[in-house]
């Protein structure tokens, strides 16, 4: 196979996980809305990284070499654990006072913010085009959340 196709395969492939990916949160964040309403948040937050933790260990030991478990970088993985679960528990906390849909809403912002950061801390470029997208990206979380010419802080309340 040339080099050019298997490019290609695996761009392919990254687009469906991608896609995939979202799908599964999205139906995870359903449930989750759905619990909360029974639960507390603390108790759906807990389920979730319990559940998850099992799975994903048990997967790691089946699948993958024990170098899996040391890291080269350990103050950056802590830090990356603790920004993914203070991230978790604001969604799950939105979740017990905004419509599902605001609050996925707001998470199509990550992005955009994922992008900009990447070009302050990590020095990546990030040309005209994609700054042209972030822009126009930005734009479309700001009318999903807040549709219409007037601004207000949209989710600073339940409307």
């Amino acid at each position: 196979m040339h080099n050019q196709d298997m490019i290609q395969n695996k761009r392919g492939l990254a687009i469906f996980l991608t896609i995939f990916a979202g799908c599964v949160l999205g139906i995870m964040d359903a449930l989750s809305k759905q619990l909360i309403g029974s639960f507390e948040v603390i108790q759906v937050l807990w389920s979730r990284y319990f559940f998850h933790s099992v799975i994903v260990f048990v997967y790691l030991i089946l699948f993958c070499s024990r170098s899996v478990f040391i890291s080269k970088k350990p103050k950056i993985q802590i830090q990356r654990s603790l920004a993914l679960f203070v991230a978790t528990i604001a969604m799950y906390v939105s979740l017990d006072y905004l419509p599902l849909a605001d609050a996925a809403s707001v998470q199509f912002a990550a992005p955009v913010l994922v992008t900009l950061i990447s070009g302050i801390f990590l020095g990546e470029k990030i040309g005209k085009r994609r700054y042209i997208a972030v822009i126009f990206a930005f734009c479309g979380v700001l009318i999903i959340v807040q549709p219409g010419l007037e601004f207000r802080w949209a989710l600073c309340y339940y409307r």
